[in-house]
């Protein structure tokens, strides 16, 4: 009884939130039937099974500069740029994905020692709205990752901080847009192809040890990592938000047009297509560790669950509360630190 309220009392705000996501974005400005034709193209169910949404994942390190250096505390803080090489899935998504100017290029923030030694680095993905380094830094503890001898990176996901073409306007945000689902499912496609770009790229700086570690929206795009390549030593992913089917549920308010079961039932298929329980992992299962909240309705704890006994996900931990409101909040970091030592990348 006592879990099950502590379950309720931590998804209250989850509610609120999510709820209030529809007032976020663009508004869509496509007439109904052009609208589920763009729709139409992600329902072919040959992309799921042939795993084509995820065919084009680069296969080398992309062009890259050092856009900003600053020395820190026993190292280094480098923010590298590189053109993001990703094709819309969609080809009626070409136009008005390209309109997005910041977000073609894509970004890593690295801070890494001054001694140049063989060292294992932690690649930190970052959730929905969090991709300020700052509120990065501190949601990662990635200068704790550092003292403990890690070399640290934020992959900045598609939309976020440098890539956003509003970026002081939180209303104006284009990864997760419940009027124009095709942009978002797009922006999930991107957002793996750019996140595989940066695992090359520091392939090319020379390291041979990479983990990857995601919260929320970055534990979702972490799992979709793992259908498409198994390179990581291994993923730890907290709270994943593995399906966006509440969050997209399609409103008039800025749809423009009326809602009936059809537009439903197509957002809803549509999301299929970008679904990790839907496809198999290409990395080994025993190399992903998952932390989730029971009472989570950002983060659908059902859905979670589903993809982890779809997968048969070995390493799982849920704890008791919703997205945000968690009632032992240190069991998280507990698990966290217990994976790094389980693959040597700190001491045990």
């Amino acid at each position: 009884m006592l879990a099950a309220l502590k379950n309720v009392i931590g998804a209250a705000p989850d509610l609120l939130l999510r709820d209030g996501l529809f007032l976020n974005g663009k508004r869509n400005r496509l007439g109904r039937d052009a609208y589920l034709s763009r729709l139409d193209f992600y329902l072919d169910d040959r992309h799921l099974r042939n795993r084509r949404f995820f065919g084009k994942v680069p296969r080398n390190a992309p062009e890259h500069r050092v856009e900003e250096r600053r020395p820190c505390t026993g190292g280094e803080e480098l923010l590298f740029r590189f053109p993001s090489s990703y094709q819309p899935f969609n080809p009626a998504m070409v136009a008005e994905v390209a309109a997005f100017k910041r977000n073609r290029d894509g970004y890593l923030l690295l801070r890494r020692h001054e001694e140049r030694r063989p060292r294992s680095l932690v690649l930190c993905v970052h959730g929905f709205q969090m991709g300020e380094p700052a509120r990065a830094k501190r949601l990662f503890r990635m200068q704790r990752l550092f003292d403990l001898g890690l070399d640290v990176g934020l992959f900045i996901q598609p939309h976020h901080w440098k890539r956003a073409d509003h970026p002081q306007n939180p209303f104006a945000q284009m990864f997760i847009n419940p009027h124009d689902v095709p942009l978002t499912i797009e922006a999930l496609g991107q957002a793996v192809h750019d996140l595989r770009s940066t695992y090359l790229l520091l392939e090319a700086l020379g390291y041979e040890r990479i983990a990857l570690v995601g919260a929320s929206l970055g534990g979702y795009v972490c799992a979709l990592h793992a259908v498409c390549d198994g390179s990581p030593d291994f993923a730890f992913v907290a709270v994943p938000a593995l399906r966006l089917d509440h969050a997209l549920t399609p409103r008039r308010l800025k749809l423009g047009f009326r809602i009936d079961e059809e537009v439903r039932s197509k957002t809803s298929q549509a999301l299929q297509l970008v679904a990790p329980a839907n496809y198999k992992p290409t990395m080994s299962v025993d190399d992903i560790g998952v932390v989730y909240h029971e009472g989570d309705r950002i983060a659908d704890a059902a859905y979670t669950r589903e993809w982890i006994e779809r997968w048969r996900i070995p390493h799982r931990t849920a704890l008791k509360g919703g997205h945000w409101a968690v009632f032992d909040r240190k069991a998280r970091g507990r698990a966290w630190y217990a994976w790094l030592k389980r693959y040597d990348y700190i001491a045990k």
